[in-house]
């Protein structure tokens, strides 16, 4: 039997987006996902679901009402207070970017694909070019899938099919730092939040 058109590294939000996205337009495909289930013990935390990308991306998927029932559009606005309860700083008020909860997210896009899309319990060890320059994606329980147009990693952050475009990626550090220095323009931006200070960024 000839392997669908496109495979699809990782059945989290993204990668299942994309599924129903093709399931819409006929377009055939597989989804490989490493859990052994669709109910894994690791839930996750919120996703908050943009106007222009991810809002977009449910309308077209036909999911758009669906996700309204879940959506929390008040987890919109931050606010930060001292210890005493005093408000620091709120914002955020309005954004239309309402959280949705990562599981029930899943969940709604899980039940708009067919289950036999989705291969469970393939954990991805590597992903090369064939000597077709097609990828092989090989994966850990013996599995070596081939044939494909297109794959798409949508493997996460540590992505393996990433290493088909990008050999050097994974030297790439990345650091992150959380800091709280809205002080340096607190008289333009932050007029009622001289309590907000930190270090100020090289």
């Amino acid at each position: 039997m000839a392997a669908p058109k496109i495979a699809i590294v990782g059945a989290g939000p993204c990668g299942l987006t994309l599924g129903r996205l093709l399931e819409c337009k006929g377009v055939d495909y597989v989804i490989y996902e490493r859990d052994a289930s669709d109910n894994p013990n690791r839930a996750g935390g919120s996703l908050d679901i943009h106007a222009e990308t991810g809002q977009r991306a449910l309308k077209d998927a036909g999911l758009f009402d669906e996700f309204q029932n879940f959506a929390r559009y008040e987890d919109t606005a931050f606010a930060l207070a001292d210890k005493s309860g005093k408000r620091l700083l709120r914002t955020g008020q309005g954004r239309d970017a309402p959280e949705i909860d990562r599981r029930e997210l899943r969940q709604i896009l899980l039940n708009a694909i067919p289950k036999e899309k989705i291969q469970w319990g393939h954990i991805l060890e590597k992903a090369v070019l064939g000597e077709d320059g097609r990828p092989v994606l090989h994966f850990a329980n013996g599995v070596v899938a081939t044939g494909f147009k297109l794959v798409v990693g949508a493997d996460g952050a540590w992505s393996k099919v990433r290493s088909l475009v990008c050999s050097s990626c994974f030297s790439i550090c990345i650091h992150v730092y959380a800091h709280g220095s809205y002080a340096n323009n607190a008289n333009e931006d932050h007029a009622g939040s001289p309590g907000l200070h930190g270090p100020k960024l090289p």
